[in-house]
């Protein structure tokens, strides 16, 4: 069951809801994979993708033969005065196992449905089956299929939720940042509200290309001033945190370490919630010889944890020979 948390009323809150566990995948070939992305948008242009209504849940694709058979578990979402969720049972027993599964064949270079079959009404196979799209493979990145605003349950503002995917052909060492900015726009296509701070969510490889739901509260905007509203993401990768002096290094009394330690600054353009960093530190000898090369773990990005002062790097590095350490290099990137 997927469930929303209960949050007080800011101008930002973010809360990204992984899916409950899949079953674990061989690598895909990238077709399937553009397969698999296509059921995905398939079903939210059916309006079955939807974070406070019908939420159609990814499982995985298969390829008997010349189609592909992609399920889904079948839930409605929906709040209440005391709680949000997304509820898979709907009066069924309490295994959450597919219960909707689409059929896709390739035809003349684009994907189409063949088949919608198990808990799909009429209306959603008419929708289903009018949907086609190319089968060329994409570069894997992140999407927001699904993005309403309604106004808030507290007095005045409007609230966010979003649905997300992972499209495309995703790496298989699960190493891509995606980072995301909301908006909200008027009748006119106005942008009236942006966010404070862009989100960064990392993918986790297939059993997640349905990524979850994303909740955001914008108090400051008045319910009728808000038509819709929108999440934009680009793919990241990079220096993000740098050395203002230093790196310093010094001995670790009665251990075979040193201790690597600077001041750093955030080098993205504004605050970002969730990116992750690895530091990679390369220790020299007064000859200016590199003796070891090792990476650390680095500090999270300034908005994680509602904390603006995680502008410091330190670590331990265990040598043979600490005391003809002398000085150190620092690179900081996405983790």
């Amino acid at each position: 069951m997927k469930r929303l948390a209960a949050l007080v009323s800011v101008a930002l809150i973010l809360a990204a809801l992984p899916p409950a566990a899949h079953a674990s995948h061989e690598p895909l070939e990238p077709v399937t994979q553009q397969a698999a992305t296509f059921a995905l948008r398939a079903i939210a242009q059916a309006g079955l993708f939807d974070p406070l209504g019908d939420y159609y849940d990814y499982q995985e694709i298969t390829h008997p033969g010349d189609r592909w058979v992609v399920s889904f578990v079948a839930m409605h979402c929906y709040r209440n005065e005391r709680i949000e969720t997304c509820d898979p049972y709907q009066g069924r027993d309490s295994f959450n196992v597919p219960d909707a599964w689409l059929e896709i064949a390739e035809l003349d270079g684009s994907f189409v449905i063949t088949n919608a079959f198990g808990r799909f009404s009429d209306e959603d196979r008419d929708e289903l089956a009018s949907y086609s799209e190319p089968s060329t493979p994409e570069p894997g990145h992140q999407e927001y299929l699904t993005v309403r605003v309604d106004p808030s349950q507290s007095e005045g503002g409007v609230e966010i939720r979003a649905a997300n995917i992972w499209a495309g052909v995703l790496p298989e060492d699960d190493n891509l940042w995606s980072i995301c900015r909301a908006e909200i726009l008027d009748a006119e296509g106005n942008v009236i509200w942006t966010a404070r701070a862009r989100h960064a969510q990392k993918e986790r490889g297939e059993p997640f290309r349905s990524g979850g739901l994303v909740y955001m509260g914008a108090m400051e905007v008045a319910p009728g001033d808000a038509a819709s509203a929108r999440i934009t993401c680009e793919n990241f990768s990079g220096e993000i945190w740098r050395p203002t002096s230093g790196p310093g290094v010094s001995k670790v009394p009665r251990r075979s370490e040193v201790a690597v330690a600077a001041p750093v600054e955030w080098l993205l353009e504004d605050l970002v919630s969730g990116l992750e960093s690895r530091c990679e530190v390369e220790l020299f000898n007064r000859a200016g010889r590199m003796v070891k090369a090792v990476t650390k773990r680095g500090p999270p990005s300034p908005w994680t944890r509602s904390r603006l002062k995680n502008n410091y790097f330190s670590a331990l590095v265990r040598v043979p020979h600490p005391k003809r350490i002398e000085s150190a290099t620092l690179y900081c990137h996405e983790a």
